[in-house]
């Protein structure tokens, strides 16, 4: 409904549209594997497979998309975004009566990680609470080593920080690189006391995830008061791009 209400008020007059989804309306993963066939389609098959396994209902159509990041403990290692035909349909409907499928679809976080490019030492971790899931994120010089998303529970406090602590040890025994920096962003706020439980959990300060203020600059102060408070991924598409 909500993209329905968008797409009627500021229409595309026929340009490629993107979406950015809520986390959980995709399925997003760190695989590890040995080798991968040469033979893409073969490859292709044992991608799926994996995803697959990771399902509720395996047997529902599902799109897959996928890059090497990098090398690891069990060889390759790919980031890999499922989503499920019925949903990628649903936005599509939504889009109205063009029926064309979206030039490009993301989970919310991805579009964040530009912004915390770093070439400092260690990793960074981005934990993003918004549209009801949380996703912790873990990367350096922009391989992503670690994913995990989840629905929020009301009560995040303590368990999100032990949480992002767990991802922090995992990260650091099965890649040998250590959590740095914390980023947070909260679409809308949840918890005056999250960032602090969190600098706690990871013994380090926790920096804002906050849109660049030059992405707003043309915007009323209404506007800019949204930007500021919900744009963060908008933000990290527009510096990729740029």
């Amino acid at each position: 409904q909500a993209v329905e209400a968008v797409a009627a008020v500021v229409g595309h007059g026929g340009a490629s549209v993107g979406l950015l989804v809520p986390d959980g309306a995709v399925r997003t993963v760190v695989l590890g594997f040995e080798s991968l066939p040469d033979n893409r389609a073969e490859a292709d098959a044992l991608i799926r497979w994996r995803v697959l396994e990771r399902l509720a209902n395996p047997d529902e159509e599902v799109l897959i998309s996928y890059q090497e990041v990098g090398r690891g403990p069990k060889g390759v290692e790919l980031l890999v975004v499922a989503a499920r035909s019925s949903v990628l349909s649903g936005y599509i409907a939504a889009l109205g009566s063009s029926g064309a499928a979206p030039a490009l679809l993301l989970p919310s976080t991805m579009a964040l990680l530009p912004m915390v490019a770093s070439e400092e030492e260690g990793g960074d971790m981005i934990v993003h609470v918004a549209g009801g899931w949380v996703s912790i994120v873990v990367l350096s010089e922009e391989r992503v080593y670690s994913w995990r998303s989840r629905p929020a529970h009301l009560d995040l406090g303590t368990e999100l920080g032990a949480e992002a602590r767990r991802v922090a040890v995992s990260v650091r025994d099965r890649h040998h690189l250590e959590v740095r920096r914390l980023w947070l962003s909260e679409r809308p706020p949840v918890s005056p006391s999250l960032a602090a439980e969190l600098g706690n959990e990871l013994a380090t300060d926790v920096r804002p995830l906050q849109p660049l203020a030059r992405w707003g600059a043309s915007l009323s102060e209404a506007e800019k008061e949204t930007f500021q408070q919900f744009g963060a991924p908008v933000s990290g598409l527009l510096s990729n791009r740029a």
